[in-house]
C-alpha cells in the first residue's frame, strides 16, 4: 500500500519504510466522557526542508519557534484514494531529525471546534430584551416557544404561586434543546442530520437553572470611578457671613486614591453639564444608565472649612432627574475645631431606569443661631490629600457599580440564563438521550446522526462481507476470535440522572423527605443482561442534568426549587439556592394565568412542561422510554453478547463508504453485526474489524424484493429471521 500525506495540497516527505495504518471507529454510548474519533498510530516524518516549511517550522526555536502541538489540516491517501480527506495532523515533537506526528479525523474535527466553550458563551444577543410585564406575557404561550425556540414558562420555583395574580418576574426563560443545538453547530461551522421530527428532541426544553444576573463584562462596561484634578476647581472663599452654597460636584476622570479612574465604555452614559456660582461657570458630570438596573454608589468630597464664628455643616447628596434622591449624613464643624470634614453619601441596590440622570450635590451652610462667619481654605474639588503625612485624608471620589441582580425592566441576555455547562457536555447529553451514532462526514463539516435502532432497522439491506473474509476459510459458524461479553457491563447497566440534594430524598431516611419531592434514583433506568457470570451492576453513565419532580403547589406542573422557604425569626423569607440543571418536555397540560405587576394585568394561555408521564408519547423516564426506545441497538448487542474480532480484505472504497448505522452480514458466522472498529487499515493485508453481534430476535423483518434491488444486499428467499429463530439461509 502506498501512502501520501498532503498539507495544503502538497505532499509531505515520507521515509521509504513509513506505512500509515489508520483506525476507524464509531462513538460508544457507554463512554459518555468521550466521543470516539478515527486516528492513526504515531509515526515519524523526516526533518527535510520541505517538511519544515509545511509544518510551520515547528522544530525551530527562537523567533521561528512553532506552536507546541501544532495542528494542521491534512489529507491521507492510500494508493491514490482519499481515506482521511479532512484529518488533523498533530505535531507532537521533534527528535533525532524526525517529527513525531499523529493523525485524527472523523468526530475529532467537531470536538476541536467546540473546545472548552460553555453554553453561556453562545451568541443569543438577537434575543436580548427588557424584562417587562408585556415581554413576559407575549413570550409565555407555547406557540412563541415553538416558533422562536425559547420563551418564558410557569414552574414552581419555590415561591408562592397565585395563578390569578402571578408576579411575572418569577417566570424565568426556557430555551429549547433544538435552539441550543442549532446555535452550537452554527458557531462551530457545522451542519447535522435534521432531528426536528424526532418527538423527544422537538419537545426537549432547558429551563433556566438559576436566577441569572448581569455578567461581569456587562457590569465592567458600566462602571464609573472618578475623582478630581490636583488643583481645586472652585477657589478658596474667605470667612464671611454668607448664604448656603450648593455645588453640582464636578467629578472628572482623574484617579481617586488607589483606584484608577474608569469610565463606562457604553456610549452616552456620561454627559457633561455646567452650573454657575459666584459669577463663575463650572462643568459637572451626570451618569446616565442605559438600562434598568440596581446601583451601588459611593461618593466623598473633602471640605477644609475656615470657621471664624458659629457652626457650619457639609452634606453630600445624590440627585436623580433633578430631584433629591439619596441624602448623605451632615458633617458639622465649629469655631476652634478640626475644620476638615469628608462629606459622603452611599446608595446600596438602588433601582434606576434607563435614561435616569444621576449626579452629586454638595451643600454647605450655617447651622448656628447667630450669623456664622465661614469659608473654606484651600478651595473645593481637588485631588489633594489633607492631614498628617502618616494619616492622610481619603481622596475625593465617585464610584458607581451595577449590581448583578436583574430587576424588573432590566436587560435579559438569554445566554446568561443557560446552565454553566460546556457545550461538549450538552452535545454528549443529546447523543446519550437519543442513542445517537455520530459520524463526521469525510469531506464536509457535517455530522451524520443515526438513532441507535437504525442499525437494526437496516438489517434487511446489510452489507455482505462474507466474500471479504480472510483465508483460511473456517468451518461455517466457527469464529476466529470471539468473547461473550465486551465493555464493563453487569446484569443491570444503569443510566442515571445526577442527584440534586435540594429536592431529592433518601427513601431510607424519613427526615430527609422534608420539603423534597422525589426519591433518589427517580426516573433512572437500566439495560438488563441475563448473564449470571457478570457483576450485579454497572454504569452506562450519569447525565449532567437532574430529574425533575412534580409540584404540589402547581397541579400538573414541575418544581425546580430555586428558592427555599425560611421561617427563622418569625418572618417568612425565601432564600435563593443553587440547583443542578434540568431538562423538561414542553406541550404538557394547558394553563391559563393572570400576570399582575403594579397596575398592569395580562391574561395568558400557555402550557405546563412535564418530565415523566407514562401516558405521553415520549418522556424522560430512562427506564420506561429512553432506554427501550432510543438504546435498542446496544440492547441487541448485549443480549447473549458475542464480540468478534475478524479479519477482512477491505478496499479503500470500503473505508470511504463506511457507515456505522449499516450492519454487515457474515455468512460463515451466520449473523448480523454492527461495526465497532476497523483497526489499522491497509489495502495490502487483511484488516482486523471489531464486530458486535446483533441478536436476531430484535432485528427488523426483511424487505421483500423479487430480484436484487439497489441498496439491498439480499432479496426475497435468501434469508428468514423471526423473533425466536436465528437467521437461516436456504
Amino acid at each position: 500500500m502506498s501512502n501520501q500525506l498532503l498539507v495544503g495540497g502538497i505532499a509531505l516527505d515520507l521515509s521509504p519504510d513509513t506505512v500509515i495504518l489508520p483506525s476507524f471507529q464509531a462513538n460508544d454510548l457507554t463512554k459518555p466522557d468521550t466521543i470516539q474519533s478515527d486516528f492513526s498510530p504515531e509515526f515519524s516524518l523526516p526533518g527535510t526542508q520541505k517538511n519544515h516549511q509545511l509544518l510551520g517550522r515547528a522544530a525551530y526555536g527562537g523567533t521561528l519557534a512553532g506552536i507546541p502541538y501544532r495542528k494542521l489540516m491534512a489529507t491521507l491517501l492510500s494508493d491514490g484514494v482519499e481515506i482521511m480527506p479532512l484529518a488533523l495532523l498533530i505535531v507532537k515533537g521533534y527528535a533525532g531529525g524526525k517529527y513525531q506526528v499523529q493523525l485524527f479525523a472523523g468526530n475529532r474535527r467537531f470536538i476541536e471546534q467546540l473546545g472548552d466553550k460553555t453554553l453561556q458563551e453562545l451568541d443569543f444577543s438577537r434575543f436580548n430584551h427588557l424584562w417587562t410585564l408585556d415581554n413576559v406575557a407575549s413570550r409565555l404561550p407555547l406557540a412563541y416557544w415553538q416558533e422562536h425556540g425559547w420563551g418564558y414558562e410557569v414552574l414552581d420555583r419555590g415561591r408562592p404561586l397565585d395563578l390569578t395574580a402571578l408576579n411575572p418576574f418569577i417566570c424565568l426563560p426556557s430555551v429549547s434543546a433544538q435552539l441550543i443545538w442549532d446555535q452550537m453547530l452554527a458557531e462551530a461551522e457545522f451542519t447535522a442530520t435534521d432531528l426536528s421530527q424526532e418527538p423527544l428532541f422537538s419537545r426537549l426544553n432547558v429551563p433556566s437553572p438559576q436566577v441569572a444576573g448581569y455578567p461581569a463584562d456587562f457590569i465592567a462596561a458600566r462602571q464609573l470611578v472618578a475623582g478630581h484634578p490636583q488643583q481645586p476647581i472652585v477657589p478658596r472663599r474667605q470667612a464671611a457671613t454668607r448664604d448656603p452654597l450648593e455645588f453640582q460636584v464636578p467629578f472628572t476622570f482623574h484617579p481617586a486614591g488607589t483606584d484608577p479612574f474608569h469610565t463606562p465604555t457604553i456610549p452616552g452614559m456620561l454627559i457633561e453639564r455646567t452650573f454657575s456660582e459666584h459669577g463663575e461657570t463650572y462643568p459637572f458630570t451626570i451618569y446616565v444608565p442605559d438600562t434598568a438596573c440596581l446601583l451601588t454608589i459611593e461618593a466623598r468630597v473633602n471640605v477644609d472649612f475656615e470657621v471664624r464664628l458659629g457652626k457650619v455643616r457639609a452634606r453630600l447628596s445624590l440627585y436623580k432627574n433633578g430631584l433629591l434622591w439619596v441624602e448623605g449624613t451632615a458633617q458639622e464643624v465649629g469655631t476652634g475645631s478640626n475644620h476638615l470634614v469628608s462629606a459622603s453619601v452611599t446608595a446600596t441596590r438602588e433601582p434606576v431606569a434607563a435614561g435616569d440622570e444621576i449626579y452629586c450635590v454638595l451643600r454647605l451652610e450655617s447651622v448656628s443661631l447667630v450669623s456664622a462667619r465661614w469659608g473654606f481654605y484651600t478651595g473645593l474639588f481637588s485631588g489633594q490629600q489633607y492631614g498628617p503625612f502618616d494619616m492622610p485624608s481619603p481622596l475625593d471620589q465617585w464610584k458607581i457599580e451595577v449590581v448583578s441582580e436583574v430587576p424588573p425592566g432590566g436587560q435579559i441576555n438569554l445566554a446568561a440564563w443557560l446552565p454553566d455547562m460546556k457545550q461538549l457536555d450538552f452535545f454528549k447529553t443529546i447523543v446519550q438521550l437519543l442513542g445517537l451514532t455520530v459520524q463526521t462526514d469525510a469531506y464536509d463539516s457535517h455530522l451524520h446522526l443515526g438513532l441507535s435502532g437504525t442499525v437494526l432497522d437496516n438489517a434487511p439491506k446489510a452489507l455482505d462481507w462474507t466474500g471479504k473474509r480472510d483465508a483460511p476459510f473456517l468451518p461455517a459458524g466457527e469464529a476466529r476470535d470471539v468473547v461473550f461479553r465486551f465493555g464493563s457491563y453487569g446484569r443491570k447497566n444503569w443510566l442515571r440522572w445526577t442527584t440534586d440534594s435540594v429536592d431529592s430524598y433518601d427513601v431510607t431516611e424519613a427526615s430527609s423527605r422534608v420539603g423534597k419531592v422525589i426519591p433518589k434514583g427517580y426516573a433512572d433506568g437500566y439495560l438488563a443482561v441475563a448473564d449470571e457470570n457478570l457483576p450485579a451492576e454497572a454504569s452506562l453513565g450519569t447525565l449532567p442534568f437532574a430529574a425533575t419532580g412534580n409540584s404540589q403547589a402547581l397541579p400538573g406542573g414541575l418544581k425546580i426549587p430555586n428558592w427555599k422557604r425560611n421561617e427563622s425569626g418569625g418572618t417568612i423569607t425565601y432564600d435563593q439556592q443553587d440547583v443542578v440543571p434540568r431538562l423538561t418536555l414542553r406541550t404538557g397540560a394547558p394553563l391559563q394565568v393572570v400576570l399582575r405587576y403594579l397596575l398592569g394585568t395580562r391574561t395568558v394561555s400557555t402550557v405546563l412542561s412535564y418530565f415523566a408521564d407514562a401516558t405521553a408519547q415520549v418522556e424522560l423516564d430512562l427506564q420506561r422510554c429512553i432506554l427501550p426506545r432510543y438504546w435498542r441497538g446496544l440492547a441487541a448487542m448485549l443480549l447473549e453478547a458475542r464480540y468478534h474480532k475478524e479479519r477482512y480484505r477491505l478496499t479503500q472504497q470500503d473505508i470511504a463508504a463506511l457507515d456505522y448505522t449499516m450492519p454487515i452480514w457474515d455468512g460463515v458466522l451466520g449473523d448480523y453485526f454492527a461495526i465497532s472498529q476497523v483497526a489499522e487499515f491497509s489495502a495490502d493485508r487483511p484488516t482486523e474489524v471489531a464486530l458486535c453481534r446483533l441478536h436476531p430476535s430484535l432485528l427488523a423483518p426483511p424487505v421483500s424484493a423479487t430480484q436484487p434491488a439497489i441498496g439491498l444486499e439480499f432479496f426475497e428467499g435468501e434469508f428468514n429471521v423471526t423473533a425466536t429463530t436465528p437467521p437461516e439461509f436456504y
